[in-house]
């Protein structure tokens, strides 16, 4: 008789600390003792967690930064000062801006002495103690430290002119971000112009406090998951902008609507991810051209812990607008824009296309200004022939359809997506920004994953929320047959094994 399989998992879990602060004194002037200066530079936090205790994390490619909480038990961290031990809270070691590392993996690791996957990388916040009496009558004590990812960075510097005014520093001329930061002083392709930054302004600031001969990462790659392809920033709204860092990429660069801007940690290190949305029509391709390729996990029913996935005509659309507000001052292009013909007219309302039917929903308007230029718009400036006005406006104009008709693809189709959450089995190879396809029987639903929450908590279990959009679960079940290739009856059959 043949033994059946059953699937072992071993969760792990490693949170280590570094110490960014070293401090000598309170205020420049008063010392701290002797023994707190002496104190290592790292801890290992990972025996702290015990039964009361848990690590979550929270991630989407929709927010600025991810972040994490700890909570583990208030025991003693035994060091050594003098040749003598000395006993202290893990509260009155660690301080804000300190850099924590978490990893963990929920199945069994795959090499002998192999550790657990990244999964975060970030900076305290926030470290508090909490003291009670149990119902026992004995003191219950635990920490709890929070933070967030190397997001936090960006979005913690400001870019303001004012502190150099009052420090003797003149900015007299209209680029203020190129006198203070150095840099192109032109329109940039939108990738370039976010590689600048990073390195102008956000590396050297962390390079500035990471502690050397240490883990910590000094930089914040920007570089290689750069994917946008077309497009260059408005070069004197970006010149005078006074924001946060993130403000100011994602004000500039069409974050939001066609573009996504992140962080991800990855085993060599932290990046910058700015791609198109690698959001697909109905058929499985992808809408714009030069988004990545999707990268899809697949997971079987066993792993569903719940499912929670709704369809809706509230983001119904079918008249669509943009304009170029940085880009119409000295031309003509928001005038051609609104005597268009022919084609691009069909960009703007669907009148009979079958899931947005003004007949059936109404006028739905949907407006979204591109902020950035097409890809031979160099300068915005006044001044130029006429032939090279001309060309200028052209090139403006066409980037501006082609945004619209970019935003009509992403959403004629929304009332046939599914959106919600799903909370499965700790899955580790999930991340934020990818696909998942959910394995029920022969039934198979894809879902775009925004957001991933896990939470990790010893002698528990290891579990995944997902925060889900674009899921094709009704447009799988509306195109399927009857009898057996009936949805409901497909999705009781027993899920096929996965590779």
């Amino acid at each position: 008789m043949t033994s059946p399989n059953i699937n072992i998992y071993d969760p792990n879990l490693k949170v280590t600390l570094y110490k960014t602060i070293s401090r000598t004194t309170l205020d420049g002037s008063n010392p701290t003792s002797q023994r707190y200066q002496g104190a290592q530079r790292s801890y290992d936090l990972t025996p702290f967690f015990g039964e009361s205790g848990s690590v979550r994390t929270s991630k989407s490619v929709r927010d600025p930064a991810g972040g994490f909480a700890l909570t583990f038990a208030d025991i003693p961290y035994i060091g050594e000062y003098a040749g003598q031990q000395t006993f202290e809270s893990l509260y009155g070691l660690i301080e804000p801006m300190d850099y924590i590392e978490i990893r963990f993996r929920h199945n069994p690791a795959t090499a002998a002495g192999q550790q657990p996957p990244i999964i975060m990388r970030g900076f305290v916040s926030d470290v508090s103690r909490s003291e009670a009496m149990g119902t026992n009558g004995q003191a219950q004590r635990s920490v709890t430290v929070t933070g967030q990812d190397y997001g936090k960075i960006w979005q913690m510097m400001q870019v303001m002119y004012n502190p150099q005014f009052t420090v003797g520093e003149s900015l007299l001329t209209n680029f203020k971000l190129f006198e203070r930061y150095g840099g192109a002083l032109s329109m940039l392709p939108a990738a370039q112009f976010v590689q600048q930054i990073f390195d102008l302004i956000v590396n050297p600031f962390i390079t500035a406090f990471a502690p050397p001969d240490s883990p910590v990462p000094a930089t914040i790659e920007a570089g290689q998951y750069l994917y946008i392809a077309h497009g260059t920033t408005n070069f004197t709204n970006t010149q005078n902008f006074e924001s946060t860092i993130y403000g100011i990429l994602k004000a500039s660069c069409d974050v939001g609507t066609w573009n996504e801007l992140f962080i991800e940690d990855e085993e060599d290190g932290v990046h910058c991810v700015f791609r198109p949305i690698p959001a697909m029509d109905i058929n499985g391709d992808l809408i714009q051209p030069d988004a990545p390729s999707p990268q899809y996990v697949d997971i079987s029913d066993v792993d569903v812990i719940s499912l929670n996935v709704s369809r809706s005509e509230a983001n119904v659309a079918n008249y669509f607008w943009s304009n170029a507000p940085q880009s119409d001052i000295n031309g003509e292009s928001n005038r051609r824009l609104w005597a268009m013909e022919g084609a691009d007219k069909e960009t703007v309302l669907q009148t009979t296309y079958p899931n947005n039917l003004v007949s059936l929903y109404g006028i739905r308007p949907m407006q979204s200004d591109t902020q950035m230029s097409g890809d031979q718009v160099i300068s915005n400036s006044s001044g130029y022939l006429a032939t090279a006005m001309n060309a200028r406006d052209t090139d403006i104009v066409g980037w501006v359809n082609n945004r619209r008709k970019i935003m009509l693809q992403m959403n004629q189709d929304n009332v046939l997506y599914e959106q919600g959450s799903m909370r499965v089995r700790g899955n580790e190879n999930i991340r934020a920004g990818m696909y998942v396809r959910l394995h029920r029987g022969t039934f198979v639903a894809t879902y775009y994953v925004v957001k991933v929450e896990n939470d990790f908590m010893p002698f528990q279990g290891v579990f995944s929320t997902l925060t889900l959009e674009r899921g094709t679960g009704f447009i799988e079940r509306v195109t399927r047959g009857g009898g057996v290739d009936s949805p409901y009856l497909a999705e009781q059959m027993t899920t096929p094994a996965l590779s």
